[in-house]
């Protein structure tokens, strides 16, 4: 059965980030799992400032930064495809989600290399440097990510909104073709008719109201949806 044009956009997007997480999740695991073996703590020789678990950390850590700049660089180009909207737009939203990204990146390597570069700061110059300098890195991609979002905050709010309800509609079928069609739209894409109204039929089907708790009851049921008093309403 070919994918709806609604499951072609939710693939796009949500094959990559789960393939991140599960990837990003098996690294947390392994890396907790490093740093907790006996002996780690152990210093190595020749770097006797730096122990085996730090730099089992290290490496892992690096490798979860790799994967999440690369992911970073992957998903870009699809939101460029997926997202609807003026093409200026649609670009800030993409880098605004590269660049939070790529922080991700930055505090997850200020984490993960403390242990194998701070050790080498002491006494001179000092841990601050380390401090600093991640800061000055993160400051980079946190401005970007500002002035993308900032600019242009109604329009982004507005493709964001739209994209949501889109991917998330159902979908109905068409009275004079049968083709199956998103619920959102008011014209048929195959034959061109009208499609109803959906929000008419629901006022229609509403026809009495709970005496208990006036809430609206649909024909035909025997019980309300609100407060569950037994009512009668006729088709």
């Amino acid at each position: 059965m070919p994918m709806s044009e609604t499951d072609e956009v939710i693939d796009e997007l949500t094959r990559p980030i789960v393939k991140l997480l599960v990837a990003l999740v098996g690294l947390f695991v392994l890396r907790f799992i490093a740093v907790n073996l006996p002996g780690v703590e152990t210093q190595i020789p020749g770097l006797t400032r730096v122990t085996f678990g730090a730099l089992a950390g290290a490496i892992i850590s690096l490798v979860m930064v790799g994967i999440i700049v690369s992911f970073a660089r992957e998903i870009e180009p699809r939101l460029n495809r997926v997202l609807s909207g003026p093409d200026h737009i649609v670009m800030d939203i993409s880098e605004a989600v590269k660049y939070a990204l790529f922080l991700a990146g930055i505090l997850i390597a200020y984490n993960g290399l403390e242990g194998v570069i701070v050790p080498f700061l002491i006494p001179d110059p000092g841990p601050w440097v380390y401090d600093v300098v991640f800061l000055a890195m993160a400051l980079a991609p946190t401005i970007l990510i500002a002035q993308r979002i900032y600019r242009n905050i109604e329009e982004i709010t507005d493709i964001i909104t739209r994209q949501v309800k889109s991917a998330t509609t159902i979908d109905v079928t068409c009275p004079s073709c049968s083709e199956s069609v998103r619920a959102n739209l008011e014209f048929c894409p195959e034959c061109g008719d009208e499609l109803p109204d959906r929000g008419s039929n629901v006022d229609a089907a509403a026809t009495a109201t709970c005496p208990d708790c006036g809430s609206d009851v649909r024909s035909g049921v025997s019980f309300c949806g609100s407060c569950g008093s037994n009512v009668t309403t006729g088709d």
